[in-house]
């Protein structure tokens, strides 16, 4: 918030327990309809690459990134602006652990977890949709 020089009165979005991203509304999945609400997209990173290769979470990268939501690498000490950058034109806010930024820069959807396959299944079915709407365009 700080980094995107927000009031003290910007609503926030935290989706930090989530039980089931594929719930939906009338037939529609909710995490498509979440993010395009929201301006941006941040993503609370870590170096340990199994917390931050999961399929889940890098359909929400995909999902921000086409909706053209900005998207933040957010970590302990710092974060990194991915899309645009943070006002005044700075794309680095505070500190990033290198090692934070390896691990972000070679993650692969084909490399991801998934606990469920009918997860995976809703996943790769909303990656197609997406590579669909892109054509279209």
């Amino acid at each position: 918030a700080e980094a995107l020089q927000m009031s003290d009165f910007t609503p926030l979005w935290l989706r930090l327990f989530a039980k089931d991203s594929k719930t939906e509304a009338e037939g529609t999945p909710l995490l498509p309809i979440a993010i395009r609400e929201c301006e941006a997209l941040a993503f609370c990173a870590s170096s340990e690459p199994e917390r931050m290769s999961r399929k889940w979470r890098l359909l929400q990268i995909e999902i921000a990134t086409r909706l053209g939501k900005s998207l933040f690498l957010a970590t302990p000490h710092g974060a990194l602006a991915c899309v645009k950058p943070f006002p005044g034109g700075a794309m680095v806010f505070g500190d990033i652990d290198a090692d934070i930024a390896r691990t972000f820069g070679r993650l692969r959807m084909e490399d991801a977890k998934c606990e469920y396959r009918e997860d995976e299944e809703v996943i790769a079915k909303s990656f197609e949709e997406g590579a669909s709407s892109e054509k279209e365009r």
